[in-house]
């Protein structure tokens, strides 16, 4: 059974070729026995685009997704530990 469960609520995730991809999201992590919230965060992530191709544009996309991954595990890691 899980432990944790995570809510997103996107609010951007768009990027421009040659200039940078962002992603703002508002995330919370309710715990699923007690169902409460421990925690809810506000993200905004910013990646660049290295060149005018789509190739390059969903690269970063795909490195703004992996940061709020790290942001998300990390402060999970933290809740476990208090």
């Amino acid at each position: 059974d899980p432990t944790y469960r995570i809510a997103l609520d996107v609010e951007q995730f768009e990027g421009r070729l040659g200039e940078y991809v962002q992603l703002d999201v508002t995330w919370a992590v309710t715990g699923c026995e007690a169902k409460e919230t421990l925690l809810v965060k506000k993200s905004i992530i910013r990646e660049p685009v290295a060149t005018e191709d789509y190739e390059a544009l969903v690269a970063a996309k795909s490195r703004a997704l992996a940061a709020l991954s790290r942001k998300i595990a990390h402060e999970i890691k933290r809740l476990q530990n208090t």
